[in-house]
């Protein structure tokens, strides 16, 4: 039976996020022409699916689409179907008691059995969580029956306490549910608006969601919302905007869900169509602008490197200058020291080889001379003065 589009698109979603072999869609009922939009049977459901992801963990989970409100009518066929569902969940559980490893458990003591709701949060490892996939007892993550059995404190010794999780109804309405709410079927509102939960525990659950009514800003509400298909642009815009941001949901399972829509997989709108394709572009200016920036600030690192090396050099070669001049002047002074120093011993040398006396002041006031020219005077002198004396005059 060929799909609706608004059921293929749900069955594809869901394909998208938990994987191809999970939903099953067109289940025929038996004995009525009732098919199921999709069956499915969850482990630990994606973070996607936010505040259902723990009503739908480890049970099978009977969903109906409506692309409008629900009537009365539809809503009674889908509860059919889910007693369908449910029926063939009792019997798979008769079968898999029936087998000997069950009984072998147990025949150790009674066993008692417990269908609790799947949001309470189970501390410990006091039970032993099942759930039935076909005509199988499976555990996910757990040892088989026979190698899990756990006794709870209080129980006697070898009994055994099995937790069950009956199949749920999923009740997806694109309008708002009113006939199915004023239908006394005891859905009180979930914490999160737009959701209605009823725990039954022999019959399994319902949960009724209204997608349009869920609050686009709630955490982990963008993959439900997205369902839904949209009746303008601009609700379009907001679906895959909120789709994009939400941060529950993995970045591989947006790129997969992007990659199937745009490749014709998911049914989606032309509005739909070109908002993806807007957010693609944005993103890509986006990482355009990214590496343009990276280049940019690179070539302006450099010419402002070259720039402050200049400013720096300048700075330097003053600092330097300063520093040289003192260095040379230092180097200069000792120069000229020493010929002073030099001229004083010639004009010394000199006088001594006359044997001319030159008494101790005399010899320190030549010493003490700093004038190169009055030294040279005196050197020139000195050949021919009579005594040391006249050389200061």
């Amino acid at each position: 039976m060929r799909r609706r589009r608004h059921e293929e698109r749900v069955v594809r979603i869901i394909a998208a996020i938990e994987g191809e072999g999970v939903p099953i869609s067109e289940v025929s009922v038996p004995r009525a022409e009732l098919p199921i939009d999709v069956v499915m049977t969850l482990g630990l459901p994606s973070r996607a699916w936010g505040p259902l992801r723990l009503c739908l963990a480890r049970r099978r989970v009977c969903v109906e689409h409506f692309s409008g409100s629900p009537d009365i009518a539809s809503l009674s066929r889908s509860l059919a179907k889910h007693a369908f569902v449910v029926e063939e969940w009792w019997s798979s559980l008769e079968s898999a008691l029936a087998r000997d490893r069950v009984k072998d458990l147990a025949s150790r003591a009674p066993s008692t059995i417990t269908l609790a709701p799947p949001c309470a949060e189970h501390e410990g490892s006091v039970d032993i969580s099942a759930a039935l996939v076909g005509n199988e007892l499976c555990r996910p993550g757990e040892p088989r029956a026979s190698e899990g059995q756990v006794a709870e404190a209080g129980e006697p010794p070898g009994s055994a306490r099995l937790e069950l999780f009956p199949p749920a109804l999923l009740v997806l309405s694109a309008g708002y549910p009113r006939q199915a709410l004023s239908a006394r079927l005891d859905l009180p509102p979930s914490d999160c608006p737009g959701i209605w939960y009823c725990h039954r525990p022999l019959l399994g659950d319902i949960i009724l969601v209204h997608l349009r009514g869920l609050h686009p800003e709630a955490p982990g509400c963008a993959l439900l919302r997205f369902m839904a298909e949209p009746t303008s642009p601009v609700e379009a815009r907001r679906l895959i905007a909120s789709l994009m941001n939400d941060r529950t949901m993995l970045d591989s399972e947006r790129i997969r869900l992007m990659e199937q829509a745009m490749d014709g997989i998911i049914p989606i709108t032309t509005s739909e169509k070109g908002s993806i394709l807007d957010r693609i572009r944005a993103e890509m200016r986006q990482e355009m602008q990214d590496e343009v920036r990276q280049e940019v600030r690179q070539e302006v690192r450099q010419e402002v490197r070259q720039e402050v090396r200049q400013e720096v050099r300048q700075e330097v070669r003053q600092e330097v200058r300063q520093e040289v001049r003192q260095e040379v002047r230092q180097e200069v002074r000792q120069e000229v020291d020493k010929s002073l120093a030099a001229l004083a011993r010639s004009v010394l040398k000199v006088l001594d080889a006359r044997a001319i006396k030159v008494k101790s002041s005399e010899k320190r006031r030549i010493r003490a001379c700093r004038d190169l020219a009055v030294l040279d005077a005196w050197l020139d002198r000195s050949s021919k003065v009579a005594s040391a004396s006249e050389l200061f005059e």
